[in-house]
């Protein structure tokens, strides 16, 4: 049976997020925008921004694995909400790689 778990990410984790990143945004908007802004933002650009996330404790960052793999990411920063609690966070990002 197959282990799917949620994890605190870490930097080595940024690369996998980075290519969910990429391969879910092109996979998502190929119909509402051209390929060519699509793919000016690869797998390496992203996978540097969201290790400096991950290094600069910009919100919280966890991975979904299923066995092993790496196969989503969310991310929760602070709420834009100026009356927010302070243990509140916000969903900003939530990614599943397209082929799951």
């Amino acid at each position: 049976m197959p282990v799917f778990a949620i994890c605190n990410a870490n930097l080595t984790d940024s690369k996998a997020i980075g290519l969910i990143h990429t391969k879910s945004w092109q996979d998502i908007y190929h119909e509402h925008f051209p390929d060519e802004f699509l793919n000016s933002s690869g797998p390496e650009l992203r996978e540097k921004n969201w290790h400096n996330s991950i290094t600069d404790c910009i919100g919280k960052t966890f991975i979904a694995e299923l066995d092993g793999l790496a196969i989503g990411f969310l991310h929760f920063m602070r709420p834009r909400d100026d009356d927010a609690l302070i243990e509140t966070d916000e969903l900003n990002s939530i990614y599943l790689d397209p082929a799951m």
